[in-house]
């Protein structure tokens, strides 16, 4: 339980942080001739980026699953895709059908959003680290073929 706060409080910092390079890379590219949209779209990817090398880094250094960082990567993008749609899915619910404030129909949504997000990079992304000792022990010695 220690390590599942741990690990949620390191995931809102880099998020937090993440947010921050996401709005300066957006700045910087907004003033770049190319659309707002397009900017919009690299600054997220550059953030996504971001977010993963610290929380493969740091915030699940000791859950890494003895898969490649490439895995690793793609299985971080598209769920951060899936709860991107999710958040705004939520949005719509909220400020939509339910007539909640947009601001705080954002809010929730980025929440609740942030914890599935969280959940699942912590149990699938950053699974248990894989045990060396458990593996070699389960591997078939020589004096077992026989």
């Amino acid at each position: 339980m220690i390590q599942l706060r741990t690990s949620f409080a390191r995931y809102l910092l880099v998020g937090f942080s993440g947010t921050l390079v996401n709005l300066a890379s957006l700045a910087l590219l907004a003033n770049l001739p190319i659309a707002r949209f397009l900017a919009a779209v690299i600054s997220t990817e550059i953030s996504i980026i971001h977010n993963f090398l610290i929380h493969d880094g740091w915030t699940f250094k000791d859950r890494r699953k003895a898969t490649l960082k490439l895995i690793r990567f793609s299985h971080f993008q598209v769920f951060s895709l899936f709860t991107a749609t999710f958040t705004v899915g939520l949005f719509a619910l909220f400020n939509s059908v339910l007539g909640w404030h947009y601001l705080f129909s954002q809010f929730v949504a980025i929440g609740l959003a942030t914890i599935l997000n969280f959940l699942i990079n912590f149990h699938v992304t950053w699974g248990h680290k894989v045990d060396a000792v458990a593996i070699s022990s389960s591997k078939p010695s020589v004096s077992d073929s026989n």
